[in-house]
């Protein structure tokens, strides 16, 4: 795989754990408003879990463009 397409791999995932992150941070407020924490907790782990995810693509693409951006 050439570089450009495991870049834009990169950046695809970066969207989508941002995306889940947000989608689960929802549900988590909207859950613990209707039912409670005790019910809702589950989403607010997901959202942390995306969103470190989330952090590891964008340090990783950040520094395959500085690598490219070197060579």
């Amino acid at each position: 795989m050439n570089f450009n397409k495991q870049l834009r791999l990169i950046k695809i995932l970066e969207i989508f754990w941002l995306v889940i992150a947000l989608f689960s941070l929802g549900f988590g407020a909207y859950e613990t408003i209707n039912v409670g924490i005790n019910h809702a907790y589950i989403f607010f782990v997901f959202t942390f879990i995306a969103g470190i995810l989330f952090m590891l693509r964008k340090k990783q693409r950040i520094r395959m463009e500085e690598k490219s951006k070197n060579e």
